[in-house]
Order: structure tokens, then sequence, then C-alpha cells
């Protein structure tokens, strides 16, 4: 979530807008509660908002499966994603949860080996972005690429930011590849 205080460059004055205030915890009862515009980028923010159309239901992607259309769905619930979680859930010697509460949880108590916890973070945020973009590429691009080709693309990423490593902490990035490869 952006922070209002870091976008409206707050430093000097929040107009009564309390520090760590978010976007989202300035709207209620479906109305927005802003101060009026006194910046040129509050004024981009009220004009932003004031465009948008707000919905009380949460998001939802359509999803065929075996030629069947269901018009909502958990993404932890389709079988296409819970193959590419249970691939990586696998991995990071996770249990594959279907709840993004149990998946968080977990996380949140991870073993206090600090390389195996940032492989792991790393690798659900991977996961997480690969499954999220794959519905919205199936839409604008009408290509649909099979969960081992999103699984190898995971893969691909992580060892690429593991790389970047190299200069700044070697020990980190040797300790993570060799978790991460152990693994495969």
């Amino acid at each position: 979530m952006v922070k209002l205080y870091t976008f409206l460059n707050a430093s000097s004055s929040r107009l009564g807008i309390p520090k760590s205030a978010t976007i989202a915890s300035l709207c209620s009862a479906r109305r927005w509660q802003l101060p009026p515009a006194r910046t040129e980028r509050q004024l981009a923010l009220q004009i932003h908002l004031i465009t948008m159309v707000l919905f009380d239901m949460e998001d939802y992607y359509e999803c065929e499966i075996d030629g069947r259309l269901r018009e909502k769905y958990n993404t932890r619930e389709c079988p296409y994603n819970t193959t590419i979680w249970r691939n990586i859930a696998a991995r990071c010697h996770l249990q594959q949860f279907f709840t993004w509460e149990d998946t968080i949880s977990q996380l949140q108590t991870l073993p206090r080996n600090r390389d195996s916890q940032r492989l792991t973070l790393l690798a659900t945020q991977s996961t997480i972005y690969w499954i999220w973009t794959e519905p919205n590429t199936i839409f604008h691009q009408q290509v649909f690429k099979p969960h081992d080709s999103i699984i190898a693309s995971i893969d691909k990423h992580i060892s690429n930011r593991l790389q970047s490593f190299r200069h700044a902490n070697p020990s980190a990035l040797s300790a993570m590849m060799q978790l991460w490869l152990h693994h495969s």
C-alpha cells in the first residue's frame, strides 16, 4: 500500500491525516475523507480517487477448468494454482495451506535461520506474483502457459534474484542458492 505521507511529501504538514494512514484508510462508507487539496499531488490524488468506482465485493477472476466456466474462485482453490503452490511449498518445507490466513500465519512463524526465511519469503512472493500475473496474460495476450512453465519461471525468477546478492552479500547468495537447488 502506498503511504499517503510518502506520496504527498507531507513532512511539513499532513493536514490532519495520521502519519501512518494509507489511501484505503481514508475511505469510509464509500466516501473519501480527505482535506481540501493544497498541492498538485493532493489534487492529483483527489482527481484519481473520485474517478474510481468502489465495490464492496471481493476481487475475483473467472476461471475455466475442463471447459466449464467458474465465475468466482479463490485462487488457492484452482487446481492449476494448487499444483504450483504444492511444488514451491515443498521446496521451502512449507505445509500447503488453502487459506491466506493460514499461509500468512505459517510465514510469520518461520524457523530462525535467516537465509531459509529470506528464501521462503522470496519464493512465496514470486509464486504470488506469477499466479496473479497468469490470468492477465491469458486475458490480454490470449497465451496460456502450463503450470510447469510457471514453475520454471518462478525458479528462474528466484535464481536471478539470488544472483543479485552476489556483490553485496556473497555468503547469503551461496547459502540461499544451495538451499534452493538442494530442494529442486
